[in-house]
């Protein structure tokens, strides 16, 4: 039996499920296939847009996880983001489904040029999982 383990996470699809995911999306039009393949896309693939893509096939700009930044570009609409309050005065305007982003601004700055030594880096690559299908971008990193 064919198997797809997703981002090595418990769920599984056979590629029979796969094609039924696929048909069933088919048979759907506008918003309710968008709905139903974001809750595939989260269901079966922690919510990556470019895994759903690779899986069942489908355009990551159909499916509303990523929808939400492409509405706030609509949103700002060619305007000018000169500085820190107008972008999160434009940001915080927008509504997607009916709601406000909550928006917090991080002042952290991160210093440039660091590196970790080969033994620190290795601590790190111990905690990463990467995705069998897109191995360059779909990494799990479990936590401490």
């Amino acid at each position: 039996m064919d198997t797809l383990a997703t981002g090595g996470a418990a769920k599984s699809l056979t590629a029979s499920q796969i094609e039924d995911l696929r048909l069933a999306a088919s048979k759907m039009n506008g918003v309710e296939r968008r709905s139903f393949q974001a809750q595939m896309t989260l269901k079966y693939c922690q919510g990556s847009a470019r895994q759903a893509e690779t899986v069942f096939g489908w355009g990551r700009q159909n499916i509303e996880v990523e929808r939400c930044w492409g509405i706030l570009e609509q949103h700002w609409n060619g305007t000018k983001l000169v500085d820190v309050e107008t972008m999160l005065s434009w940001a915080s305007s927008m509504t997607w489904k009916g709601l406000h982003p909550i928006l917090t601004l991080s002042n952290i700055v991160y210093q440039k040029g660091i590196s970790l030594t080969k033994k620190a880096m290795k601590q790190v690559e111990s905690r990463l999982q990467r995705n069998p299908l897109l191995p360059k971008w779909d990494i799990l990193i479990r936590p401490l």
